[in-house]
Order: structure tokens, then C-alpha cells, then sequence
């Protein structure tokens, strides 16, 4: 699975991060699970420090394409 970036590479907290952003700002709960508490754990993950990194970066590209499925 790749990313398809302009300019810099991200690094891994950036995709964390921009996951995050998505997550609050572009999907509402709805659209991202049928269960708001699906939504609000997936969160509440990508926000934990103590979570391995590997395990959020996955998460957060989930997220981004979810947001690539709805803007095709």
C-alpha cells in the first residue's frame, strides 16, 4: 500500500496526526462506523502515545481511505 504525497515524505506521527485531523474534522461519526462507540475507540487509539506506532500509522491510512472512498 503506498501513500502518493507532494513534496516531503511524512513521517509516521504526521500520518497519525493527519488521520486524527480527518477523523474530527472531515468524517463524522456516521459515515466512519454504523456504532459511534467504533468511531470514538478508533480516537481515542490514534491519540494514544502508548499505542504502537506501527499500529496507528495503519490506522490512520484506514481512515484515509475511507475519505478516498467518499471523494470518488
Amino acid at each position: 500500500m503506498s501513500i502518493l504525497l507532494t513534496g516531503d515524505q511524512m513521517n509516521a506521527q504526521e500520518i497519525v496526526d493527519y488521520g486524527v485531523c480527518v477523523l474530527e474534522d472531515e468524517l463524522t461519526p456516521e459515515a466512519y462506523s454504523e456504532e459511534l462507540a467504533v468511531y470514538e475507540n478508533d480516537l481515542a487509539m490514534l491519540k494514544n502515545e502508548d499505542v504502537d506506532i506501527t499500529e496507528r500509522v495503519e490506522k490512520a491510512i484506514d481512515i484515509l481511505e475511507i475519505v478516498n472512498i467518499y471523494e470518488e
